[in-house]
Protein backbone atom coordinates (compact mmCIF):
# COMPACT_ATOMS: atom_id res chain seq x y z
CA UNK A 1 0.00 0.00 0.00
CA UNK A 2 2.73 2.12 0.24
CA UNK A 3 2.43 3.61 3.51
CA UNK A 4 5.70 5.84 4.55
CA UNK A 5 6.25 6.65 8.24
CA UNK A 6 4.15 10.01 8.54
CA UNK A 7 0.93 8.16 6.95
CA UNK A 8 1.61 5.57 9.86
CA UNK A 9 1.71 8.71 12.54
CA UNK A 10 -0.96 10.39 11.17
CA UNK A 11 -3.41 7.47 10.70
CA UNK A 12 -2.91 6.81 14.53
CA UNK A 13 -2.97 10.76 15.47
CA UNK A 14 0.96 10.50 17.18
CA UNK A 15 1.28 13.88 16.81
CA UNK A 16 5.08 13.96 18.38
CA UNK A 17 5.71 11.19 16.40
CA UNK A 18 4.70 13.21 13.38
CA UNK A 19 6.72 16.27 14.50
CA UNK A 20 9.79 14.38 14.98
CA UNK A 21 9.35 12.97 11.58
CA UNK A 22 8.45 16.39 10.09
CA UNK A 23 11.34 17.88 11.71
CA UNK A 24 13.95 15.47 9.89
CA UNK A 25 12.55 16.30 6.56
CA UNK A 26 9.75 14.01 6.22
CA UNK A 27 8.27 14.65 3.01
CA UNK A 28 5.00 16.06 3.84
CA UNK A 29 3.04 15.26 0.51
CA UNK A 30 4.37 11.59 0.04
CA UNK A 31 1.98 9.50 -1.35
CA UNK A 32 1.15 6.54 -1.27
CA UNK A 33 -0.02 3.63 -4.47
CA UNK A 34 -3.44 5.21 -4.65
CA UNK A 35 -1.73 8.64 -4.46
CA UNK A 36 -3.01 9.20 -0.52
CA UNK A 37 -0.98 11.64 1.63
CA UNK A 38 -0.53 12.08 5.20
CA UNK A 39 -3.16 14.59 4.94
CA UNK A 40 -6.02 12.31 3.29
CA UNK A 41 -4.88 9.83 6.52
CA UNK A 42 -5.93 12.36 9.08
CA UNK A 43 -9.01 13.55 7.61
CA UNK A 44 -10.02 10.02 7.08
CA UNK A 45 -9.47 8.88 10.58
CA UNK A 46 -10.42 12.77 12.09
CA UNK A 47 -7.33 13.60 13.60
CA UNK A 48 -7.62 17.30 13.91
CA UNK A 49 -4.02 17.92 15.40
CA UNK A 50 -2.57 15.93 13.26
CA UNK A 51 -3.79 17.80 10.28
CA UNK A 52 -3.09 21.06 11.39
CA UNK A 53 0.11 20.20 12.15
CA UNK A 54 0.26 18.83 8.46
CA UNK A 55 -1.14 21.94 7.20
CA UNK A 56 1.11 24.16 9.08
CA UNK A 57 3.80 22.73 7.29
CA UNK A 58 2.36 23.44 3.64
CA UNK A 59 0.36 20.13 3.12
CA UNK A 60 -1.28 20.29 0.10
CA UNK A 61 -5.06 20.62 0.81
CA UNK A 62 -6.30 19.97 -2.07
CA UNK A 63 -3.85 17.05 -3.01
CA UNK A 64 -6.09 14.55 -5.41
CA UNK A 65 -6.13 10.68 -4.62
CA UNK A 66 -6.15 8.08 -7.87
CA UNK A 67 -10.07 8.34 -6.93
CA UNK A 68 -9.91 12.14 -7.51
CA UNK A 69 -11.01 12.59 -3.53
CA UNK A 70 -9.54 15.61 -1.85
CA UNK A 71 -8.57 15.50 1.56
CA UNK A 72 -12.22 17.43 1.91
CA UNK A 73 -13.88 14.44 0.00
CA UNK A 74 -12.87 12.63 2.78
CA UNK A 75 -13.63 14.51 5.66
CA UNK A 76 -17.01 14.85 4.69
CA UNK A 77 -17.37 11.40 3.49
CA UNK A 78 -16.62 10.50 7.01
CA UNK A 79 -18.32 13.50 9.13
CA UNK A 80 -15.13 14.46 10.24
CA UNK A 81 -16.54 18.09 10.76
CA UNK A 82 -13.94 19.83 12.95
CA UNK A 83 -11.37 18.55 10.39
CA UNK A 84 -13.91 19.73 7.45
CA UNK A 85 -13.85 23.25 8.69
CA UNK A 86 -9.20 23.43 9.83
CA UNK A 87 -9.23 22.27 5.99
CA UNK A 88 -11.69 25.13 4.77
CA UNK A 89 -9.86 27.67 6.61
CA UNK A 90 -6.27 26.20 4.90
CA UNK A 91 -7.65 27.17 1.23
CA UNK A 92 -9.20 23.33 0.87
CA UNK A 93 -11.26 23.99 -2.54
CA UNK A 94 -15.17 23.74 -2.01
CA UNK A 95 -15.27 23.34 -6.00
CA UNK A 96 -13.24 20.08 -6.66
CA UNK A 97 -14.98 17.40 -8.37
CA UNK A 98 -14.13 13.47 -8.31
CA UNK A 99 -13.17 12.43 -11.49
Amino acid sequence: NGLAPLHMASQGDHVEAARVLLYHRAPVDEVTIDYLTSLHVAAHCGHVRVAKLLLDRKADPNARALNGFTPLHIACKKNRIKVVELLLKHGASIESTTE
